[in-house]
Formats: C-alpha cells, structure tokens, sequence
C-alpha cells in the first residue's frame, strides 16, 4: 500500500484524500494477504460508523490499490470487494422564500457570504468552482464566465462554461466595483481568498431555521427548478457540469412531470 501511495504523490493532485482513508483502513488490512481482503472488507464495512459513502469512498482506495498492484505484477488478481449500497441522491431544496431570507440576512453582515449565494444560484456551480473562481475567467465583454480551473483540467469536477444572463452580469459587476478591481478571486473576505463558507452558512442557516442545508443545497436547488420549469435534463446536466446526462436523470428526473408525459397520455379508460 506505501508504493501506491507513493505513488499518488507524484501522479494524484490530492493524495492526501487517499492517505486518510488508508489511515481508516489500516488497523483491519496492514498485513493482509489478498486471499483475505473478501472477508476482511465484508466487516470494515459492517462494523463500520460512518456513512455509507465514506465507506465505500474509503473502499474504493483500496480496490485502486490492488488494481495498482495487478499491473505491476505484484498481485495475480483483484480480489472482491463489496461494496456498501449507495448513499440517496439528496433530495433537499430551498424554497424561493428561504433562499431569498438567506440572501437578506447574509447582505448586511456577510458580504463574501452573499456574493458567494448570489453567484451560486444564479449559475448552480458547487462551492468549490464558485470560491475558485478568478476574475480573468469573468469575460464580461464577450458575456461567458469559465468556472473549469484550468489548473485541474480533466481532474475538475462539474464546473461549466456558461453565458453570463443579465443578473450574474449586474452582480460580478457591483463586486468588481465594490472591490475595485483588486483581488484575483472573485469572493473574497477582506480581500482574502476564501476556501469555504462554512462558519457564515451555519450562523445564517441556523438563525433561520433552514435545518438540513448545506452549500450543495444550492445547486440542487438550481436544478430543481429549472427541471420543474420544463428546462430539459440535457441542458441542465451541461449547466451543472455533469460528465453523463445519466448522473442529471439519476438525480432530477423524479422533477420533471414532463418526462412521463407519454406514458400518461396513453392511459385510458376506453
């Protein structure tokens, strides 16, 4: 295991994710031999406290791991591994009166906070792309805003190229001003780069009574109403940057009362 994390050192762009979830794993499967990774991996999952998708996020390390290790002749095969069942997509999003009481109470005290809720449900990106995002990928002459960073090219996950409509214009516009061009990030706090939101989000949300929520709330949002809108799931999964439309369908189908259009008209009692 220490080669293939030695390994992801020099390939991975966050080996450190990896390195957790070794840490995790360690105690039930240093020393292991392959013939016992089956069962040994059947009861770290059913033992197991945390959440479902941290275990078969912790899990799938290890099958990258052997996988590693067939080709370079170390193992003869990939043992099996089962897997735990899938976490439910989350299903939560906000009201138009709750998220418009985030935006007044995050206005006066949370400036980042409320640039950061304006942007994000403006365009449906995940907190990442929006708190990464850098003014040379804002082009407000052509009207297009890249939220792909180009540092992490195919690695990025769902971030999108998308036109800028006349709101998210009005609003990059009123932070540039109020920033004065200065910063090199979009959201800013005191001119800083921010990596999340989290401690402002909590105090807002917890003073409103909105339990549940978290920054992904946002985007399923976004796409909750536009699918509830008639917006199709093809265009929808480009706005979130979704790699399949599949992933959109899994996720938003269950929304869009025109998707089972065809097989209502054809019922009848005649």
């Amino acid at each position: 295991m220490e080669a293939y994390l030695q390994h992801l050192d020099q390939v991975a762009e966050t080996p450190d994710r990896a390195r957790k979830a070794w840490n995790k794993l360690k105690p039930k499967f240093e020393g292991a031999d392959a013939c016992q990774v089956t069962s040994l991996a059947r009861s770290f999952s059913s033992r197991s406290t945390s959440a479902s998708s941290t275990v078969a996020r912790e899990l799938g390390v290890l099958k990258a791991a052997l996988r590693w290790s067939v080709r370079n002749g170390t193992i003869d095969a990939v043992p099996y591994i089962e897997m735990p069942p899938a976490t439910p997509p989350r299903s939560l999003a906000l009201t138009k009166d709750q998220y418009k009481a985030l935006l007044a109470e995050a206005k006066g005290p949370y400036p980042h906070l409320y640039d950061f809720l304006r942007i994000s449900l403006l365009t449906g990106q995940r907190q990442a792309a929006v708190l990464g995002l850098t003014w040379d990928r804002v082009d407000l002459d052509r009207g297009y805003v890249d939220f792909r960073d180009p540092k992490k090219g195919s690695r990025a996950k769902g971030a999108a190229y998308l036109p800028i409509g006349d709101e998210l214009r009005a609003v990059f516009e009123e932070i540039r001003a109020r920033t004065d061009g200065s910063p090199v990030w979009v959201v800013t706090y005191k001119g800083l780069r921010i990596a999340h939101v989290r401690r402002s989000w909590k105090k807002v949300t917890d003073k409103l009574g909105i339990d549940g929520a978290c920054r992904h709330t946002l985007r399923h949002t976004v796409a909750t109403q536009l699918i509830e809108n008639g917006v199709s799931l093809q265009k929808v999964s480009r706005l979130l940057g979704h790699a399949s439309v599949r992933t959109t369908e899994r996720n938003y189908v269950k929304y869009s009362p025109e998707y089972v259009r065809d097989a209502v008209d054809g019922i009848s009692l005649g």
